[in-house]
């Protein structure tokens, strides 16, 4: 991953050279690499004023920003930050010296050591190199200091503190007083700094308490006054750092962002006829943000996880911090948020909002471009859509260099792409922080801003490192400033019903901003009926969809409102299965057009009419067609929800259907059902489900009546948007009408065909549903559905029944749902002792088994340690610590003479320890064993590993000696493969 050469001390040095060169060559004279640590120590010589000098950076640094924007002004900001560092220890430690410093006296092989770099002491050559800690939109300037300054502090002054102890004639430090003093200059100085430099005050405001924002004078009252306030305070912030204007090749495309704020927030005209839209820029308010930073622990699909991150209620203080921090430009942002949450539209906002003279922005919806192109021509092609071809990303580099502005490129809908490849785009973002590193070395970086459903993060790796976001509900507030917002635009249309507050019943939909408006929508119309105080979600779904299609049935005198309804909704309905069977929130007109005729069959009206007036809903996006792409119209619900209402309606109406009029060779309309159930499993959709079992809890005992009857074999309609087989067809139907059925608690014997064994059939028919599913489905399965003591299936309401290891759930869930209780306790066993690792082979799987055998039961067999010696790098770690573990006792006890059958001499034992130590991490190991001065002895430790291991007879000679070596060898093999701590 790439880093931002002013994070470093001389890194910072060469970026403040080119805007005063003869106090950087001063500098680097002081800091000349050839003098390492020593050069370092020149700085806190008052002969030679290096402190003073940096001071002078920094007093002059304000000026020197005058005119400077884009990247090179984050460069230089990022440079001035580390100065700061650098010079407030170097302050604090020429402070602590004073006179002392003449004291220090270097000898002529001291010198040839720093010269050389051959030092036994810690080398303060680090310091240059290394990156120093800065603040940015994950690390406020508190939480920096504390966490990770401090720290760093502390390092250097444990290293100082060692160089010059180690001199001949030595200064002892105060490695404690030494540290708060760096700290509390670099406290003045950053705030001093804040004052006049926007950035730092971005980084002193941003998560501070009200007591250090008061701090900040001038410029920082002003920000402070700022915080809360709508999105445009970004643009307000950030053209403060940018002078100047920009090319016209720039001005369009920022004309172009800008362009979206004067839309109306939903598109549909018929919308009009019920209430005034706001405009985009008068509707949006920015969410509060959840913020983390992505390590290999980081779980960010979970929302548990989320609680114990950082919350942000500045958005658009973070994203001015975020554009102008040099993390923008060398790992990717990741943007989660639930359906509805305002994503694409945060994208369009950020766009819109950054100041052109210092920002280019190019949108990228990930949906509208192909998927296995690489991300410069996704850039591309989203040019081309946007522009109509005008605009080349080339030329746009190019123009943004000359220009000095930051790149800033937004890829909306990363869970959309993977819907629409069909393949794992689990490294997308490893591609995206690849980008982001050639374009850097090109000399060209790029802030990068992914989107995505909070739900699609556990099916992507995130670098580590990799700031992630998530968009928080509306609070209580942002529902009333919106509403206001809302109901003062409609004060004085005609007939217009005034939303006051959400129903308590639909108060959490009502925090997500999309259903928040289609709820303000749906009260404006006077016609509607109310949204009384215990309405549900799925009521809601079924007012807004009945009471569209009646408002368009009465535009025109009709004989039969309700037919019309009927017809108009079937289409609609089609489409959600469309979607939903495609496993995409999207489907292509031709797509829609085929599944309606597969249905309709000979029809009165043309098809393609009837698929257009899906796109008539003003809950249904519906795009143009993209020739230039040959990409056709795609129609999507404006919010996912509505199609999973709609699945799971008419499921519900057909399975009534069912209950009510049984025939004897089936139920009416059991071909459809089985056409429309056959291709995904529905558990993979819990919101079906949950609007399932709201819409027709009164029926459940036909449901299960139902599934009884139609889990026989047959052949599906002509209908098959999956491409799946008929065994396929089979397995996810009768797996899906189970789930309709076990929200409540069913014995299988409920369930089985009459006259046969219910648990044989069952685990038949489960065996079924593994083959036809790949490992993420399953595990939807596993985690949903499991069968109780009793043979009682029943849906879980988590996935607690699966244990606490991930790594373990779909084999657990697996026997579990089962019913195999002999299973499930050989997996439970088998998964701890891997400790989530799997096994490479079947012959890796046998060889581990025996030795845990041998570690459980202290019984040793030698074929089996050579046989996982044999087997080298592919004895998983867990197996190879056990091994190692084994035959360290084993050698332990025989180098002692406590057993006959054998010796090992003193000198393996002791390396086989030593091993186990650096490999294994064990504590209870003796870290310095080779120290035999002020170490244990030899023998203490070798007790220490005498366990209680069974030397049983063995059918072969045994050279215990040449077996405890080899495993050596492949321990020293392993260390020397390790990569560097």
């Amino acid at each position: 991953m790439w880093t931002e050469p002013a994070l470093t001390y001389r890194g910072a040095l060469s970026i403040l050279g080119k805007y005063d060169r003869p106090i950087f060559d001063r500098l680097e004279r002081l800091v000349s690499v050839s003098v390492l640590g020593g050069g370092l120590l020149e700085l806190v010589d008052p002969k030679n004023d290096g402190v003073r000098l940096l001071r002078g950076f920094l007093d002059g640094v304000h000026g020197t920003l005058l005119g400077v924007s884009g990247y090179d002004r984050l460069q230089l900001i990022a440079a001035a930050h580390t100065t700061v560092v650098v010079s407030s220890f170097f302050e604090a430690l020429q402070a602590q010296l004073g006179p002392s410093y003449d004291e220090l006296e270097f000898t002529d092989a001291e010198k040839v050591r720093l010269a050389t770099g051959r030092v036994e002491q810690p080398r303060l050559d680090a310091l240059s190199q290394a990156p120093v800690p800065i603040p940015g939109p994950r690390f406020g300037f508190r939480e920096n200091l504390d966490e990770r300054l401090v720290p760093y502090y502390a390092r250097l002054a444990a290293d100082c503190a060692a160089f010059v102890c180690g001199l001949a004639r030595a200064v002892t430090l105060d490695q404690a007083d030494l540290v708060r003093r760096a700290v509390a200059t670099y406290e003045a100085t950053f705030v001093r700094l804040a004052a006049d430099v926007p950035e730092f005050g971005f980084w002193l405001v941003l998560g501070e308490s009200s007591e250090t924002r008061r701090e900040v004078r001038t410029w920082g009252g002003e920000l402070v006054a700022a915080t809360g306030r709508r999105f445009d305070v970004v643009e307000e912030l950030l053209s403060r750092l940018v002078t100047g204007g920009a090319p016209p090749s720039l001005e369009v495309l920022g004309a172009l962002h800008r362009s979206v704020l004067a839309r109306p927030v939903l598109g549909d005209p018929a919308v009009d006829a019920v209430a005034t839209l706001p405009t985009v820029e008068q509707a949006y308010i920015a969410p509060s943000l959840r913020v983390a930073e992505a390590d290999r622990a980081s779980s960010p699909a979970d929302p548990r996880w989320w609680a114990d991150q950082r919350l942000v209620s500045s958005p658009e203080l973070f994203f001015a911090d975020y554009l102008t921090s040099p993390s923008s430009v060398s790992v990717p942002l990741l943007v989660l948020g639930l359906p509805g949450a305002g994503k694409s539209m945060l994208t369009q906002m950020l766009a819109a909002r950054l100041p052109v003279a210092g920002w280019t922005a190019v949108r990228v919806p990930l949906r509208r471009v192909r998927a296995d192109a690489p991300i410069a021509t996704q850039i591309q092609e989203a040019l081309d859509l946007a522009t109509h071809g005008r605009i080349g990303w080339a030329q746009l580099v190019e123009d943004a260099a000359a220009a000095g502005t930051t790149r800033v490129v937004v890829l909306d809908g990363l869970d959309e792409l993977m819907q629409a490849s069909g393949v794992s785009q689990s490294r997308y973002l490893y591609e995206v922080a690849e980008f982001q590193a050639v374009e850097a070395a090109l000399g060209r970086p790029v802030a990068v801003v992914v989107t995505s459903r909070t739900v699609m993060a556990d099916r992507v790796v995130i670098p580590p490192g990799t700031l992630v976001v998530r968009l928080e509900s509306f609070s209580d507030e942002q529902v009333a400033q919106w509403l206001s917002v809302w109901n003062g635009l409609n004060a004085g249309s005609p007939g217009f019903r005034a939303l006051s507050s959400v129903p308590p019943a639909l108060a959490e939909l009502g925090r997500q901003p999309l259903l928040l408006l289609l709820i303000a929508l749906y009260t404006a119309d006077p016609s509607a009926p109310s949204l009384d105080s215990g309405v549900t979600t799925a009521v809601l779904y079924e007012r807004l969809v009945t009471h569209f299609l009646r408002r368009e049935a009465l535009k025109e005198p009709r004989a039969d409102v309700e037919r019309f309804v009927a017809e108009r909704r079937w289409p609609l309905t089609l489409a959600a299965f469309a979607m939903l069977n495609r496993g995409r929130t999207y489907v292509t007109e031709p797509e829609l057009g085929a599944d309606l005729a597969a249905f309709l069959g000979t029809s009165p009206e043309p098809v393609d009419h009837i698929v257009r007036t899906v796109g008539r809903f003003f809950f249904v996006h519906a795009s143009v067609v993209d020739a230039t792409h040959g990409l056709p119209a795609t129609y999507e619900f404006l919010h996912s929800t509505f199609g999973e209402y709609l699945v799971a309606s008419h499921l519900a109406a057909q399975l009534r259907l069912t209950a009510r009029r049984p025939g004897p060779g089936g139920p009416p309309d059991s071909d459809r059902l089985r056409a429309l159930l056959s291709h995904v499993p529905l558990v993979t959709f819990p919101r079906v489900l949950e609007f399932f079992t709201e819409a027709a809890a009164e029926v459940l005992p036909a449901l299960v009546a139902d599934a009884r009857r139609t889990l026989t074999p047959w052949t599906p309609a002509a209908y098959n948007p999956s491409g799946r087989d008929v065994l396929d067809h089979y397995a996810i139907y009768t797996l899906n009408l189970v789930s309709l059925g076990s929200d409540r608690r069913v014995p299988l014997a409920d369930l089985a065909p009459a006259g046969t064994d219910a648990v044989a059939w069952w685990r038949s028919l489960v065996r079924q549903w593994r083959a036809a599913l790949d490992d993420e489905a399953w595990l939807a399965v596993v985690g949903t559905l499991t069968v109780r003591p009793g043979w009682v299936l029943e849906r879980a309401s988590s996935r607690a029944h699966l244990g606490t290891a991930p790594a373990n759930w779909l084999a657990r869930g697996e026997a579990r749902l089962l019913g195999d209780v002999r299973l499930d306790a050989l997996v439970g066993a088998g998964a701890a002792a891997w400790r989530g690792t799997v096994p490479t082979d079947t012959e890796a799987a046998v060889v581990f088994a025996g030795l845990v055998e041998m570690q459980l039961h202290g019984v040793i067999h030698p074929r089996v340690v050579r046989a996982a010696v044999a087997l080298d790098d592919r004895l998983p770690p867990p197996a190879f610590d056990v091994l190692l573990t084994l035959v360290t006792r084993v050698a332990t006890l025989l180098a002692q003479g406590r057993s006959e059958r054998g010796s090992v001499e003193h000198g393996i034992v002791l390396a086989l320890i030593d091993a186990r130590t650096v490999l294994a991490q064990d504590l209870r190991a003796v870290a310095r064993i080779r120290d035999t001065d002020t170490g244990p002895s030899a023998e203490a430790v070798m007790a220490g590993y005498a366990l209680d291991v069974r030397l049983l007879p063995w059918d072969e000679p045994t050279d215990w000696n040449e077996l405890a070596s080899s495993v050596l060898a492949l321990a020293r093999r392993r260390i020397a493969g390790r990569p560097p701590a």
